[in-house]
């Protein structure tokens, strides 16, 4: 409470251009409240407030100088960030086919097991292929 007072007092109305101010000002005041809510019963979950709080962290890893050792790392997420479109469908892609062979796969041991089922019910192989693959539902 006593560092966003400070803040507010030190960069008056340039403190209320920065939006994450406003986060900060929403935990202080939840967190002021849950602290009379001993005095007067409020129904207030600070503990969702103070995740956002844990959020400002992220701008400090902004501020870090970028060393020999973040290079690498800022070049991986840079490429990262450059080809998002692709991953998108690249994994759109890739989430099909693996549904598609989910699907043909299923259908072989659904197959499989009618024939086993038929001959032997309670065959060993049967039951391996149940334990496996589950009840194709």
């Amino acid at each position: 409470m006593l560092d966003v007072g400070i803040r507010i007092i030190v960069l008056r109305l340039q403190f209320w251009k920065i939006w994450v101010n406003y986060v900060d000002v929403a935990v202080t005041v939840v967190s002021f409240m849950e602290v009379l809510s001993f005095a007067v019963p409020v129904k207030v979950n600070a503990a969702i407030f103070r995740l956002l709080r844990i959020g400002k962290l992220a701008r400090a890893i902004r501020m870090l100088p970028v060393t020999n050792a973040l290079g690498s790392l800022q070049l991986l997420v840079k490429g990262l960030v450059a080809s998002r479109g692709m991953l998108f469908w690249s994994f759109c892609l890739l989430t099909f086919l693996q549904c598609v062979a989910g699907m043909v796969i299923s259908t072989l041991c659904r197959d499989y097991l009618l024939e086993r089922i038929s001959d032997a019910p309670n065959s060993q192989a049967v039951q391996d292929v149940f334990l496996h693959y589950g009840t194709f539902s």
